[in-house]
């Protein structure tokens, strides 16, 4: 575990890149190649994930089987949502290795690339069967659901129909998840963004969203970051929000949605924001 918080230290300083780059080692008898060190720190991580999953899992719904002291599920909390961290950022280098934007330096084959995919895909599957727990659990508050919406959010802007059967199942209640510092849903809409600009460029996308009025939820995510004045709100996640809504309303003779009040509140932020 501790390799793996160091591996994430190192791509947070030296990039996602640091990862795949072909280092020159001077004595490198016992060195192994690009390919299985990624793959050895991928399945490290995975590995690691899936247990302090079930873990925090246990000690939330289990809670009268468990010892475990409050001190010790923070810091699982913690470890966890480093190792996200670190997986996130496996993604990145994925997504720029096989679209061709990586480094001139990266020497990562296909044939990497693609057992990495399969890797991403169980380990996210693994994090949505985590929020599935938490959904039958009555559970939506908390910073390590916070942190399972982000990195599942983070996987699907890449491959937005990747578990698709199951997140369309949970994606009304991702949306419902507060960190436990928030008041209301925010983050865990605006992490889908990506994903959701991008489905809804479909019919059966847009019928997802409108099935259980998920675009009221991505609209009073847009409001709230016109008026976050003082917060560094990228404008990257505003403009995928508009997509989105435009995307439904491009659709909207496809479903019944009705223009109600969100849409005129909508239109008020924009013109201020504007």
């Amino acid at each position: 575990l501790q390799a793996l918080l160091l591996a994430e230290c190192m791509m947070s300083i030296l990039g996602e890149n640091w990862l795949s780059e072909d280092h020159k080692i001077l004595d490198n008898k016992n060195a192994i190649s690009v390919d299985k060190f990624v793959l050895l720190v991928l399945q490290s991580a995975r590995v690691e994930v899936a247990v302090l999953l079930n873990e925090l899992a246990f000690s939330k719904y289990e809670s009268s089987k468990s010892s475990q002291t409050d001190d010790a599920i923070i810091q699982k909390q913690r470890n966890l949502a480093i190792l996200f961290s670190l997986i996130e950022r496996i993604i990145k280098m994925i997504s720029d290795a096989s679209s061709g934007e990586g480094e001139p330096s990266q020497t990562i084959c296909e044939k990497t690339i693609m057992q990495v995919i399969t890797g991403l895909n169980e380990t996210i599957s693994l994090v949505l069967d985590f929020l599935q727990d938490a959904k039958d659990h009555g559970q939506r508050k908390g910073d390590d659901l916070l942190a399972a919406v982000r990195i599942v959010g983070s996987y699907l802007a890449e491959t937005p129909y990747a578990c698709q059967e199951k997140t369309g199942h949970l994606l009304e209640f991702i949306f419902s998840i507060e960190g436990q510092d928030e008041s209301s849903p925010f983050y865990s809409v605006r992490f889908m963004l990506p994903m959701l600009s991008q489905i809804t460029t479909t019919a059966d996308g847009c019928r997802t969203l409108v099935s259980f009025g998920g675009y009221k939820a991505v609209i009073d995510c847009l409001i709230k970051m016109t008026e976050e004045n003082g917060m560094m709100i990228d404008d990257g996640s505003m403009f995928l929000a508009c997509d989105t809504i435009i995307n439904i309303m491009s659709n909207r003779k496809n479903y019944p949605i009705q223009m109600e009040p969100c849409f005129i509140r909508l239109l008020q932020a924009l013109i201020t924001w504007a």
